[in-house]
């Protein structure tokens, strides 16, 4: 009973403390359509606390060594072969100049304000080459 909550109140903290999600509707991207899909992928432009420790959590030992060195965002977008092109992805950068690796996050979850569209959750990912 107590693990589950303290993650209740971890999740309540994380809301109420980050104010660029007051405000914000919670999306699910599997249950957008198509064109609104696109238009949060294309507005998208920033992380929450969570998407960004799944991302370190993802991989193995090496990815989130490099991870932990240092996770850049290089773009959100619609997916390119092999990606699926009718999902939205995150495409990050780890590591630093000596060693680094590239990985495609698909978006489960969006938090959309008028000022803000933040990705909330991501799910499987996939290594891209350097």
């Amino acid at each position: 009973m107590r693990p589950r909550w303290m993650g209740l109140v971890c999740i309540t903290t994380m809301f109420a403390a980050s104010p660029a999600l007051a405000g914000s509707d919670w999306l699910e991207a599997l249950k957008l359509p198509g064109e609104q899909l696109r238009q949060l992928c294309g507005q998208s432009n920033g992380l929450t606390t969570l998407a960004r420790s799944q991302m370190v959590a993802a991989g193995d030992a090496e990815w989130r060594r490099l991870a932990r060195v240092d996770l850049a965002v290089e773009r959100f977008g619609m997916g390119a072969s092999p990606l699926d092109s009718a999902k939205c992805y995150v495409y990050v950068r780890a590591g630093d100049a000596a060693a680094t690796q590239r990985r495609a996050f698909e978006v489960r979850d969006f938090a959309s304000n008028p000022d803000r569209v933040l990705v909330m959750v991501v799910g499987w990912d996939v290594q891209l080459p350097e």
